[in-house]
């Protein structure tokens, strides 16, 4: 069991209390299986992307342990969605039915630990704009150099000069992951400028 919030949470007039109390794992049948119970969770802005950062985190754990995936249960006490987020939110729905088909393949069955330095290392190098190419031979399984030239493109295309775009745009086209097109090429369309084409 991870526990996230705690009762020193409530000890002090703090600004942004931890919507997540705990996450709990079981092996079943040789598959971890993941519980993961909310004090409150946004439908629209929140629950998406803790979804999408547990589920994994499940995925992390289990090739760790050399199991396989088991189910994933999502709990929440008070699921809302704000006033400000309903537009948003109707647009979304009416862009229609999203796939049901992941964008994200089986992560590599080897331990994540073995990465884990030089995948954080990497991550923060993009983050920060101190890297803007990533070299194919960087000692990584394919799945997670896919995942760095993702965030290299998005983070790229934060930019208004060109040759930003342009360096967004080659590394768009080493991507090996063709699950990711949707989200770059609706990226492409709206963030990288006609003229970096």
């Amino acid at each position: 069991v991870i526990q996230l919030f705690d009762s020193s949470d409530l000890s002090e007039d703090y600004k942004d209390i931890p919507c997540t109390l705990n996450l709990q794992f079981t092996i079943r049948e040789g598959k971890l299986n993941m519980f993961t119970m909310m004090r409150s969770n946004d439908a629209f802005m929140g629950l998406p992307h803790d979804m999408f950062v547990f589920t994994m985190l499940q995925e992390l754990i289990a090739s760790e342990l050399n199991c396989k995936l088991g189910k994933y249960h999502h709990y929440a006490v008070s699921l809302h969605l704000y006033e400000t987020n309903i537009d948003q939110a109707n647009k979304f729905i009416q862009e229609g039915y999203m796939s049901e088909r992941s964008v994200m393949q089986a992560m590599p069955n080897c331990s994540f630990s073995l990465w884990m330095n030089k995948i954080l290392e990497l991550e923060k190098a993009i983050r920060e704009g101190e890297l803007t190419r990533l070299d194919e031979d960087i000692g990584l399984a394919t799945y997670w150099i896919d995942i760095l030239k993702l965030l290299l493109f998005f983070n790229l295309t934060k930019s208004k000069e060109i040759s930003s775009l342009r360096e967004a745009l080659a590394t768009r086209n080493t991507i090996s992951n063709s699950n990711f097109k949707t989200l770059i090429e609706r990226r492409t369309r709206t963030h990288v400028a006609t003229e970096a084409l």
